[in-house]
């Protein structure tokens, strides 16, 4: 089958695709209320698609098609004429942007709002929205339209053929050298891989099934792989449109994640869809048990989580991959480049201006210290005002988190509990760092969170306090938690990151709050950097964490004597139910993240009696399986005095030994040892006791 080569006509076709129209339907409640019935009439006429999507539909909507709003992600691969959306009482800004990819070039996104009311948009019932003031003046200013009543509305102009069918889309220069990559990644050495990004609408998907194709015409065994059922479906459908005038193919193997880890039989070439959705320790994960690896997503729009592929996961794989090749797509193919509704959403939602990758190059033009610059009070209501600082800021947040969205920037602009300081070098805001206040609780919510009937999402450590750790008097305290800690990679290693929480930690102290707490994905790293700015570890999540792959951890800076006497016995306990207990420490693999872990908890006091059996269990020949409580409480003991501890492949046999409870065939196996009495007699003088009666 011949490679797909790009279609001449299609710069030309796509630039002369119509816009998309957004129009602001606004009145009062009786007013909006009498406008839907006729909107549904207008619905059921003609052949145009329509969707009314609302946060609870009604059965008695009179709607051909009614999709809830937390329901919109089921809309990914699809297209609509127009998209009726309901924000009578408020909105959520994360389903904007699922909402405005589904639209058609020429179609309608219609929404329906009370502009009088925008208390019913504040981050609290009843509070005005900065946010909102913003986001209606730029939508308006980028070519949104105000109507009042439905007659006004025009039917959606028509669609373009290739709208209709995938197959008839004019091929784009760039989807004809992504697939032409992708086929040649076939051929490649095997541990090779190929990611293709894109901002939505830009025809990645069909650039893989193209490829798809042609690879099974050629006998390729693959594996289409999507994280949810609904992309998957995407796939499938796209796939049997572009297959239908072909001969009988060998078909992919279509599976989500959990499918196909259940049964992980990756053939010859592993084809993952939005896989930025999957979270970087799914992609590692991935990538190692595949021969090859395509990696085609979403990057822009905050949909996904792009901006930690882009981040986190692209820069280790490059590290790992045997070959890697990164295409880009930059046409648009679903509308216009310049789209009025894709600027509009740009311009509203604050989307970042460069891509990470290359925002991330900047460089200071000086070698200006921690100490030279000014770290000040973000006013962060009026940045979106301030043009010098608006693109900083919004970039330093994308950054910080693998998943910034649209609604984290509100919470920004309008949650009256959120400090944030800025560290500025000449003006430029260079480091962030945004906190939320926990207050005390009433006594009715505290007791819902104690029984585990409650869990607000904005009182995160208080929840973990009471919730997960059942210590009722934490319902009284009062702490920040700090929410995002970034500092631009150029002014990296220069102590910045550490005078913005020590800023902090002197106004929550002078506020007379209890506490500061950070919660975060385990890494040593981050462990390091908390610990030296005296924060305690206290809780380990259960399960990791689906955008970082690691497991959260909870660390509070305590800030009064009951704080500080709660941290240290909650650490003492946190460090017993995980390195004394095997099942518990096999959760932290790889084993320097343990290790990092049990150098920041407590050292542990063995008596006399458990002195006296591991002198004599170091100076004899009995097995560790004698004494493995012990021995495995002496290993952390040991760990927490030294600053550096004994050689690594020492410490990996005790971590293997004495907290994972490997067998020795085991440990020899993973270390490559051969001389397994030398490394036993190693471990016993490693845990005996010096005369003075401390450890090593």
């Amino acid at each position: 089958m011949a490679v797909p080569t790009p279609d001449q006509t299609s710069r030309p076709a796509l630039s002369r695709l119509p816009d998309r129209q957004w129009w602001l339907l606004e009145g009062d409640d009786t007013a909006l209320a009498q406008a839907i019935p006729a909107l549904a009439e207008q619905a059921h006429t003609g052949s145009d698609r329509t969707l009314w999507v609302t946060p609870e539909p009604d059965s008695e909507d009179n709607w051909p098609e009614t999709l809830p709003s937390r329901q919109l992600y089921r809309l990914l691969g699809q297209t609509v004429d127009r998209l009726v959306l309901d924000w009578r009482q408020g909105w959520h800004l994360n389903h904007l942007t699922q909402a405005a990819g589904a639209v058609r070039a020429g179609g309608q996104l219609v929404i329906l709002l009370n502009p009088d009311c925008s208390e019913r948009f504040g981050w609290q019932p009843g509070q005005a929205s900065n946010w909102f003031v913003h986001w209606r003046q730029a939508v308006l200013a980028q070519g949104a339209r105000v109507l009042s009543q439905v007659a006004e509305l025009p039917a959606p102009e028509a669609a373009a053929p290739h709208l209709h069918s995938p197959v008839r889309q004019p091929l784009t220069a760039d989807q004809a050298a992504a697939t032409r990559a992708i086929i040649d990644l076939a051929a490649a050495a095997e541990g090779s891989a190929l990611v293709m990004t894109a901002a939505r609408g830009h025809g990645k998907t069909m650039a893989l099934l193209l490829a798809a194709r042609a690879l099974a015409h050629q006998g390729q065994r693959l594996t289409c792989l999507a994280p949810q059922g609904e992309p998957l479906r995407s796939l499938q459908s796209g796939w049997a449109e572009v297959t239908a005038d072909l001969p009988a193919v060998q078909a992919p193997r279509f599976c989500t994640w959990d499918q196909w880890l259940a049964e992980p039989d990756a053939g010859d070439l592993v084809l993952a869809d939005e896989a930025a959705m999957l979270g970087v320790s799914r992609l590692q994960t991935l990538f190692a048990r595949s021969r090859r690896l395509v990696c085609a997503t979403t990057t822009e729009g905050y949909e996904g989580s792009g901006q930690g592929f882009l981040l986190r996961f692209l820069p280790w794989l490059q590290q790992q991959a045997r070959e890697l090749t990164h295409v880009r797509l930059q046409q648009a193919i679903r509308w216009r480049s310049d789209d009025v509704m894709a600027r509009a959403l740009r311009q509203s939602l604050l989307y970042p201006v460069r891509e990470p990758l290359e925002w991330q190059a900047d460089r200071p033009q000086d070698t200006a210290t921690a100490d030279q610059l000014v770290i000040r009070e973000l006013p962060l209501a009026q940045v979106v005002h301030r043009p010098e600082w608006c693109e900083d800021w919004v970039q330093l947040l994308a950054t910080a988190h693998y998943q910034t969205r649209p609604d984290d920037l509100r919470q920004c602009i309008d949650n009256p509990d959120l400090l944030a300081l800025g560290a500025f070098d000449n003006n430029r805001l260079v480091g962030l760092l945004v906190a939320l206040h926990e207050p005390q609780l009433e006594p009715s919510l505290a007791a819902a969170i104690w029984a585990g009937q409650r869990r607000p999402p904005q009182q995160l450590a208080k929840q973990s306090l009471l919730g997960q750790l059942g210590h009722r008097p934490a319902a009284h305290w009062t702490g920040w938690r700090v929410w995002r800690l970034v500092v631009h990679p150029g002014w990296r290693r220069r102590g910045i990151a550490r005078q913005l929480v020590q800023t902090l930690t002197r106004q929550a102290a002078d506020q007379g709050a209890d506490y500061l707490a950070a919660a975060f994905g385990l890494t040593p790293e981050l462990l390091d950097f908390w610990v030296r700015a005296d924060f305690v570890p206290v809780r380990l999540g259960r399960q990791p964490e689906a955008a970082s792959g690691q497991l959260s951890l909870l660390m509070l800076r305590p800030l009064q004597e009951r704080a500080a006497a709660f941290s240290q016995d909650n650490a003492r306990l946190l460090g017993e139910s995980v390195l004394l207990h095997p099942e518990q420490a096999r959760r932290l693999e790889p084993e320097h993240t343990l290790l990092a872990l049990a150098r920041a908890l407590p050292a542990p006091t063995l008596s006399a009696l458990e002195c006296e059996r591991l002198t004599h269990w170091c100076r004899s020949h009995q097995p560790e399986a004698s004494l493995q409580p012990i021995l495995a409480k002496a290993w952390w003991a040991c760990l927490a005095q030294q600053h550096t501890g004994p050689e690594p492949v020492l410490s990996s046999v005790a971590v293997r030994r004495l907290w994972w409870q490997q067998t020795w065939p085991e440990v020899q196996q993973a270390l490559h040892l051969a001389d397994r009495k030398a490394m036993q007699a190693d471990l016993r003088r490693l845990l005996d006791i010096a005369p003075n009666g401390s450890l090593w």
